[in-house]
């Protein structure tokens, strides 16, 4: 991808749902991550790569369904039915207690969405193993199954990107973190 200039519509439309991400999270945001730092982290590694500003701004509002009191009807309302859309894929469900069975029904939605909802999973799970990597090695071998799964996935709607090269590169890094032969 070339990065983008945005339409000065567009930057508007990104700092209005910058804005409605850190308003969400300070009236009903309940993960102890630093979430809002994480969601602009992985929108601003996407705009770098030269995403359109729909994928920015699903990637900005990512974490709201999981982690806020926000709807998917909201979205829609204020960002349109694609962003809706790319945050809902992007978005576990919270029917599913089982962690393995609940990130693998999201990779499998991401992936009947289309590139763009693959696109932002992978910018997060790349942003996530730099957090986690930060003195948190226990967290490596659910870490590298989810990485390892998820290249696997995706490959055939994105594997010829930069950002699934950056996967393959991260989960190199986290076998040889976890001692695992290459």
């Amino acid at each position: 991808m070339l990065k983008k200039i945005y339409s000065k519509e567009e930057q508007e439309l990104v700092q209005k749902a910058i804005s409605f991400l850190v308003e969400s999270f300070n009236k009903t945001g309940n993960n102890p991550k630093p979430v809002i730092f994480h969601s602009i982290r992985v929108a601003m590694y996407l705009y770098d790569k030269g995403a359109d500003s729909t994928i920015v701004i699903a990637a900005l509002l990512h974490d709201l369904l999981e982690d806020t009191q926000i709807t998917s009807q909201e979205i829609k309302s204020m960002f349109g039915d694609d962003v809706a859309k790319l945050v809902e894929a992007n978005s576990f469900k919270s029917d599913i207690s089982d962690y393995v069975l609940q990130y693998l029904e999201t990779f499998k939605r991401n992936i009947s969405t289309g590139p763009q909802a693959v696109l932002i999973k992978a910018s997060d799970l790349l942003d996530n193993a730099d957090y986690y990597n930060l003195g948190q090695q226990e967290i490596w071998p659910k870490l590298y199954g989810k990485f390892s799964k998820f290249i696997e996935m995706s490959q055939p709607v994105i594997g010829d990107t930069e950002i699934w090269k950056d996967l393959k590169k991260k989960q190199i890094e986290l076998k040889v973190g976890l001692n695992i032969s290459i």
